[in-house]
């Protein structure tokens, strides 16, 4: 219809359409079209967003470029002026070619000029290796299927630690054994390509985490992403959210995916770098979302960068060699204390070499401590991070010789191991039903014995009477108050001797009411000569020392159960 109407001569529609303005656009349109882009890139910076004139600056030079253009190259071919000229020119012989012949070798000299100029300013989107984008996952909407997933393992002789260079984090953070085994990974990483370009580091700095990034992947699709890992009950206690660099997104999708991590998960939100106009936007909003939540945190990428030009590559978004590791390094100590605090393991990669030597070695000591039959005793410890701290464990089978298997997550209280609709639960229910136990060691989290009295007598109750059932003896592993000092002891109306008091005396009363056996490790600490050296620099995990005495106040609990019922028979 509008096509007919335009063709009516002297329609109100043509008549419309063919003022000088619209009539010039349109004859020069063509030019305008091929002039913009390469002008706007040209224009544009680098690394970062481009200033407000740019585009009113390519629009202005695309019009004036585009008349000239009309005008020396489109009009002339058009008319047949440049035929007719060169037809002249043949008539006349070949001396009257040469202006012609000069005038053609000028502009392809100007052209290769311009072309080189180009390839030295305009930003190159292949200065971004093809390998640096980097989709860890299997699609941008859709979660990996974990319980399929086999482990990555290194090649022989090599491993991730010895590929990367000293920029590596200072720091590894470790889930516990029990936490991975039953299917859970912590921290949890879901994002684009930006952190998919760190890989290397991650792996490295998060053995038991999760990088789940994708090239182009929307903030719809990150949180449809995490709703399928959360639903697949394997998201640990840090979950790090960074899928913003593509789309802008919505407070509803933030809500979204913070509400679906729950209180007990600690969020944080990355913010972005991008070269577009909705970088502000997007980290404005990213900064409203952690201020709306108390377990929402920012890691601000953004001001990081800022003024940076080796950290990221021209295309003004993903990380360089040169800034892969420090991107790592960045979300690395913004999420190691609250990684500790939920039950990670915390250590230095210069150390870790000589930790897990020392472990293996305690792992392959010979038993000491035997049942009436010859055969280890069987010890099951139920727990969270106080227990898995610098391997007690290991220490406690050096002591005793006893074959030792732990059910531990970080932050986990008593009451998940009897809760059969969660993996923990299922775990414990299976291996207390199986039997063949001598000891189970139940420790809390480290304030429930006053937080909660009745629920922390509740279960100590229900699993010594599994124990029992499974043959066993159990222990409560009294565990002590937070150091004096420590940040804790802002949130909670109480001082530390106070917290050890009301702890001492939760432990004495479960032990009395339920006949468990009680490893009073509160007051081995209490009583240590230098209490200082028993505690890790939060002030709440035990040091390798702390981990040390608890396994032998435990120990020597076993030592004189053992010697006890060796009397009575």
């Amino acid at each position: 219809i509008i096509v007919c109407a335009l063709a009516l001569p002297g329609g109100i529609l043509s008549k419309a359409l063919s003022v000088a303005p619209l009539t010039w656009l349109g004859s020069r349109s063509y030019g305008i079209y091929l002039w913009h882009y390469p002008l706007i890139r040209l224009l544009s910076p680098a690394v970062g967003a481009a200033p407000w004139w740019t585009a009113p600056a390519a629009v202005a030079l695309s019009c004036v470029l585009a008349e000239l253009s009309y005008r020396l190259v489109e009009k002339p071919l058009s008319s047949g002026a440049v035929r007719n000229a060169v037809k002249t020119d043949v008539a006349k012989g070949p001396l009257a070619l040469r202006p012609s012949l000069a005038a053609v070798a000028a502009a392809l000299l100007v052209l290769s000029v311009a072309d080189g100029v180009a390839l030295a300013v305009l930003p190159d989107e292949t200065l971004v290796p093809k390998e640096a984008l980097v989709s860890t996952g299997e699609a941008a909407d859709h979660a990996m299927d974990l319980s399929a997933r086999e482990e990555e393992q290194p090649e022989s002789g090599d491993s991730a630690a010895e590929q990367l260079n000293e920029r590596a984090a200072d720091l590894v953070l470790r889930a516990p054994a029990a936490e991975k085994d039953i299917g859970i990974y912590d921290p949890v990483l879901i994002g684009d390509s930006v952190p998919g370009d760190a890989k290397a580091y991650w792996d490295a700095a998060c053995p038991d985490g999760l990088l789940d990034s994708y090239v182009g992947r929307s903030p719809e699709q990150a949180m449809q992403v995490l709703d399928e890992y959360l639903a697949q009950d394997v998201v640990g206690k840090v979950v790090i959210l960074q899928a913003f660099s593509n789309v802008v997104c919505t407070d509803e999708q933030l809500d979204h995916m913070v509400q679906a991590c729950g209180d007990d998960r600690e969020i944080y939100l990355v913010t972005i770098r991008v070269p577009d106009d909705f970088e502000g936007a997007v980290n404005e909003r990213l900064a409203a979302c952690a201020d709306r939540y108390d377990n929402v945190h920012l890691i601000d990428w953004h001001t990081l960068s800022e003024g940076t030009t080796d950290w990221i590559y021209p295309d003004g978004e993903h990380l360089t060699p040169t800034g892969q590791p420090i991107y790592v390094n960045m979300i690395v100590d913004a999420i190691d204390e609250v990684f500790a605090d939920a039950g990670g393991t915390i250590t230095r990669r210069d150390t870790e070499n000589e930790q897990e030597d020392t472990q293996e070695a305690q792992q392959d000591m010979p038993g000491e401590a035997e049942v009436n039959d010859g055969s280890p005793l069987r010890i099951l410890m139920l727990g969270n991070s106080l227990t898995y701290y610098n391997n007690m464990p290991s220490m406690l089978a050096e002591l005793t010789g006893a074959e030792i298997i732990t059910h531990t997550r970080g932050g986990a209280h008593l009451a998940e191991h009897l809760d059969s609709s969660s993996k923990m639960g299922t775990s414990t229910m299976q291996a207390l039903a199986e039997g063949h136990w001598d000891y189970v060691i139940l420790q809390e989290q480290s304030a429930e014995p006053i937080d909660t009295d009745g629920e922390y007598l509740n279960s100590v109750t229900k699993l010594s009477e599994l124990a029992r059932a499974a043959g066993a003896t159990p222990i409560i592993y009294a565990t002590w108050p937070y150091q004096e000092g420590a940040d804790r002891y802002q949130k909670m109306d109480v001082s530390r001797d106070e917290m050890g008091q009301r702890l001492h005396e939760a432990f004495v009363n479960a032990s009395s009411s339920t006949g468990a056996l009680m490893a009073d490790v509160e007051t081995a600490f209490s009583q240590a000569d230098a209490e200082d050296m028993l505690f890790s620099s939060d002030g709440v995990h035990p040091s390798a020392i702390g981990s040390r005495l608890a396994a032998e106040v435990i120990a020597q609990t076993i030592e004189a159960d053992q010697a006890q019922k060796q009397h009575q028979e």
